[in-house]
């Protein structure tokens, strides 16, 4: 009994402190008003039953101890439900408080600057389960001392049945949020959505051979690692046939197997980084109640910055294999990877590393950067070739169902329909991609005679394709094609349709956008480069990897306009973007609140872009010029002319940093490794010991934090102090050190910085609260 009295007493105290936040948030917070009265409404009428409840307490407790009473009274309910329900509501009163709880250390004459935190559906949610709570508690209270009757027993049981599945719900959704939160942590690509995609477009019955084929069984079945690479030509669906395949095994898999996929994608850059590749396969293969899990889930919840290295991934994922029978990972496009050698080279290993467990990895490709050197060196391995005959009836399938599903096409004679697929299927030489495009064409054709002709004059290649595709561009949309192809063709994140109207709009010089060239419609994107791009799920994407491919190659004649270079594109922009982030809209300088901020980035569609992006073109350029650098010049320094571009572009990448005015430009171009321009302020005089920063570090050390040996060198050979401490207690030395970035501790070696491997506990206490410091992208 006295511990069923301390809960209430405990829920009441936590009701309390609850009612006076609540207060608190009325008196401050105007625009939710009606939401906290209702929210006060329902706890003060909680807190009323639990007062009842406790004088009810107090009365059994007396009457227990009274021995001349000749009988005790009865507890009308049952004391086990009710303190699990106590139990219950506490828990869910803690969570409210929590997202309730205001700051600590906030001035309460700066309270009036919080927002109230709670969504609609939030408020709805709690109101419901204060409302059960205490009726659960009215029910158990208005019994007799008899007892409770059948009727009012079955409505406290179900009752109690509900507010213990909303704790369990609660319990459940926490656990899928935090699983989401590690993923995304561990890769923030989701290889989901690409195989949904593919598999949504696949046609029934497709891929069937492939999977029934005595290769593909005999990987399934080997009792020993194994490497399947499936290579073809360009545009012959080796995507599509490795979905197929791995749909059949994540169908089928038993309670030893698992399965992980990935595809690496030249149009999302963060797909072709081999951490993300590895992070998103442990994602996968990972079960939560594994002791793997459980060192992720620490790194994540206690140093969520320092991400894991590509090593330390693949010692997990070994782990994790040790754990399993079998395990199968499918990986596409392995070639479209800035360093595909190095990511086989990880593949490799997982393969190469197994006792009695067995991985099987299969690979899609087509053979260039020295894929088939690698593919031998794997202890066992098996290649098999998309050849034409293989896909024929595969490409029969997909003529046949694009003819039946196009509003046009199938409108058409038998006959016709008939030589449609048989041209198709004969002409197509494997190459799914080359059909996709003839059946886009043949479906804008108006009459039976156009067709015809079509057929017969088709061209033979895929390039072919795409020449008469470019040189069907309109003449006047020529320059807004090219722009938007070189833009597809090597942006870093995914593009929609308001993004690239705005950027068609920049003008090297012009600190506005020019509206002479602001697009009548957004999906005139669409109709001024046709079939060379793919709309999917709001976001714009080359139609396929051959089309950069294509661009990439040595056009001529008519074409050669369209023609485009990897480094002339990411200089072209960095350009723009610098040139986009210095117009006048953003002089102003950093947004007087978050909310005008979110309004701007609303109303700038590329500002986002631009600034997260614009160093990474940066870097990918070798030589700054002289315009490129006058404008990154006057950027850096904007405000010095007055301006506040660059502070305005630190907001957007760090929207809750107060050192934004103190900290220099020199700093950041650090953080970034951008090596060129960290010479460039060098040379120009800028000093190497003004801190900045939420730790006040000077830029070596956050070039030491971040593992950038290049720009590491270049500031010892301008007389930067790598013993220089910042306001976490490290140096240089300290964080290359803690965060094992080797190449850069071999620099501050040979330049004769060393410290001793074993730390001091006032180090490693400092390094620990570093490491909570360090929140955002910048240190």
């Amino acid at each position: 009994m006295a511990d069923l009295s301390g809960l209430v007493l405990t829920v009441l105290g936590v009701s309390f402190d609850l009612a006076s936040t609540l207060y608190s948030y009325a008196k401050d917070v105007r625009e939710a008003k009606n939401a906290i009265q209702q929210l006060s409404n329902e706890l003060y009428a909680l807190i009323g039953v639990l007062e009842h409840l406790n004088r009810q307490q107090e009365q059994l407790t007396l009457s227990e101890s009274n021995l001349d009473e000749p009988e005790a009274l009865m507890q009308p309910y049952d004391e086990n439900t009710l303190t699990s329900i106590l139990s219950e509501c506490l828990d869910f009163l803690h969570g409210l408080q929590k997202s309730l709880e205001i700051p600590a250390g906030r001035l309460r004459s700066s309270l009036h600057k919080l927002k109230w935190p709670l969504k609609d559906s939030d408020m709805k949610e709690h109101l419901q389960r204060l409302e059960r709570v205490k009726t659960y508690f009215i029910l158990a209270l208005v019994t007799d001392d008899l007892g409770v009757t059948r009727e009012i027993a079955s409505q406290i049981f179900a009752l109690g049945s509900l507010v213990r599945e909303d704790t369990e719900e609660k319990r459940l959704q926490k656990s899928r949020d935090q699983h989401r939160s590690i993923a995304q942590w561990l890769s923030p690509v989701n290889p989901q959505i690409i195989r949904t995609k593919l598999a949504s477009n696949r046609i029934n019955g497709s891929g069937t051979w492939f999977i029934d084929s005595e290769v593909f069984q005999k990987w399934v079945e080997s009792h020993e690692s194994t490497i399947l690479w499936l290579n073809g030509i360009t545009g012959a669906g080796k995507s599509t046939v490795m979905t197929t395949a791995a749909e059949r095994l994540l169908a089928s898999n038993g309670v030893r197997e698992r399965v992980a996929y990935f595809y690496c994608s030249f149009s999302d850059s963060a797909s072709l980084d081999a951490t993300n590749i590895l992070g998103s396969m442990l994602a996968q293969l990972c079960k939560p109640t594994s002791s793997v899990y459980a060192k992720i889930e620490i790194r994540h919840d206690s140093d969520r910055d320092k991400r894991f290295t590509a090593d330390e991934l693949i010692d997990l994922l070994l782990e994790v294999i040790q754990q399993e029978r079998s395990v199968y990972i499918f990986l596409d496009a392995v070639n479209e990877c800035g360093d595909p050698v190095e990511v086989l080279s990880y593949m490799r290993r997982l393969s190469a590393h197994h006792l009695k467990n067995t991985v099987h990895i299969f690979l899609s490709s087509i053979n260039e950067g020295g894929i088939d050197d690698c593919i031998e060196g794997f202890p066992c391995w098996t290649v098999t070739t998309l050849l034409p005959r293989d896909m024929s009836d595969d490409i029969e399938l997909l003529v046949w169902a694009s003819i039946d599903t196009n509003p046009r096409l199938r409108k058409h004679s038998k006959e016709l329909k008939e030589e449609i697929a048989k041209t198709l299927t004969q002409g197509a030489q494997g190459m799914f991609r080359w059909v996709q495009c003839q059946l886009e064409r043949l479906a804008k054709l108006k009459t039976q005679g156009a067709i015809h002709d079509a057929l017969t004059t088709l061209p033979l290649t895929l390039d072919r394709t795409y020449e008469y595709m470019l040189c069907r561009i309109d003449s006047e949309d020529r320059q807004l094609a090219r722009d938007i192809l070189e833009l597809l063709s090597f942006s870093l994140m995914p593009m929609n349709l308001n993004r690239i109207c705005e950027f068609l709009q920049i003008t090297l010089g012009m600190a506005v956008l020019d509206h002479s060239k602001k697009l009548t419609d957004p999906k005139d994107v669409l109709s001024i480069c046709g079939s060379l791009l793919s709309y999917q799920y709001e976001g714009v994407t080359l139609a396929h990897h051959s089309v950069k491919t294509y661009l990439e190659s040595n056009l001529q004649g008519r074409v050669e306009y369209f023609k485009v270079s990897e480094i002339e594109a990411h200089h072209s922009l960095a350009w723009k973007c610098l040139n986009y982030l210095s117009m006048d809209v953003f002089s102003d300088g950093p947004c007087a609140r978050r909310s005008l901020l979110k309004e701007r980035l609303t109303k700038f569609p590329f500002l986002r872009y631009a600034a997260e992006n614009w160093t990474h073109h940066m870097n990918k350029v070798p030589i700054v010029d002289g315009p490129l650098w006058t404008s990154l010049r006057a950027f850096l320094f904007s405000s010095d002319a007055g301006r506040g571009n660059f502070m305005s572009w630190i907001q957007v990448m760090i929207p809750s940093s107060r050192t934004i005015k103190t900290t220099p430009p020199l700093y950041y171009v650090a953080s970034y490794g951008m090596l060129p321009v960290v010479r460039y302020l060098l040379e120009e005089g800028v000093s190497t010991e003004i801190a900045g920063g939420r730790c006040s570090a000077t830029p070596i050390n956050i070039a030491a934090f971040r593992g950038h040996a290049d720009v590491v060198k270049l500031l010892l050979d301008y007389g930067a102090d790598p013993l220089a401490i910042d306001e976490s207690g490290l140096s240089a030395v300290d964080w290359a050190r803690n965060f094992k970035h080797h190449a850069v501790r071999e620099v501050l070696a040979s330049a004769g910085y060393t410290r001793r491997e074993t730390a001091t506990s006032d180090e490693l206490s400092a390094f620990a609260t570093a490491n909570m410091l360090v929140q955002s992208p910048y240190h």
